[in-house]
């Protein structure tokens, strides 16, 4: 008989976990695969604008200083993108609501 192991489940929702950033898992490889083309197939639909600078840096910053963040890997662990290019796109927003897209605003 194979012995279960007890995995996370993820459920999208934001993390609730106190734990370091390493011992929150990001979603599996398809649900970022398919959060990826929606946001990109929406981001090119609205022109591929990106943000500024200046909103650029912002988002990193708050994104830096998140439990969620998984510096070595430089993506968020609630969904799995990698914020160095999440930040640029105008559209994109954060997964716990620390950042908007431009066109909330």
């Amino acid at each position: 008989m194979k012995k279960q192991e007890n995995k996370k489940i993820y459920t999208g929702g934001p993390s609730t976990s106190t734990k370091d950033s390493h011992e929150v898992k990001p979603p599996p490889l398809r649900t970022q695969l398919l959060g990826f083309a929606k946001s990109f197939t929406g981001w090119i639909a609205e022109g591929a604008k990106i943000v500024t600078p200046k909103e650029y840096m912002g988002r990193l910053t708050l994104c830096h200083t998140c439990s969620s963040y998984n510096k070595e890997k430089d993506r968020c662990n609630e969904c799995g993108c990698k914020m160095e290019l999440k930040a640029r796109m105008s559209t994109s927003e954060c997964p716990l609501k620390k950042w908007e897209s431009d066109a909330k605003k």
